[in-house]
């Protein structure tokens, strides 16, 4: 699926955006009501000290703990513009998406972080006006190997938070 005519044509069985959609776009959604201990989604542990352990989370509690880290602990405002490099694999994705509990605007990016150059996300935090940018701490270990200081060659004048997971 895409909207570019390249893309649709270049792909064996590819189709528009604009047709996949055609009668479906006034479709109403429904949304059922579940209780608040309802299992939203399974998580597995890393599997760094053993085999990988799956983890139930439940839709209210994992909502209200998402909601507390991101107004209590960041500070997320309905101005702000959050980012968190990651892949929708990975636990951040969801905490990322419970942004938009908080009001925030979220920000996505797909492809390396390093592609094409060491630059990509802070250039994308320019370019956004990003707040808040989260990451991993491997990330933050590589641009510290390359001797590169965004500071020198960023703006990051709309940048308030710069947030870290942690790493074994």
């Amino acid at each position: 699926i895409g909207e570019s005519e390249d893309m649709a044509g270049s792909l064996r069985g590819g189709v528009r955006l604009s047709r996949f959609m055609q009668g479906h776009s006034d479709a109403a959604i429904a949304f059922a009501q579940m209780p608040f201990d309802h299992p939203l989604y399974i998580l597995y542990s890393s599997g760094t000290t053993g085999i990988p352990k799956c983890i139930v989370h439940r839709a209210g509690g994992i909502l209200l703990k998402h909601l507390a880290e991101h107004v209590l602990n960041t500070d997320t405002k309905d101005s702000d513009r959050l980012f968190y490099f990651s892949t929708c694999g990975w636990m951040m994705w969801n905490w990322l998406v419970s942004g938009l509990a908080a009001g925030a605007t979220l920000l996505l990016y797909d492809g390396s972080p390093f592609h094409p150059s060491a630059h990509v996300l802070f250039d994308f935090a320019d370019e956004e006006g990003m707040t808040i940018f989260g990451t991993s701490a491997k990330y933050i270990d590589a641009v510290k190997k390359t001797d590169w200081r965004p500071r020198d060659t960023h703006r990051l004048d709309k940048l308030r938070a710069m947030l870290s997971t942690g790493s074994p």
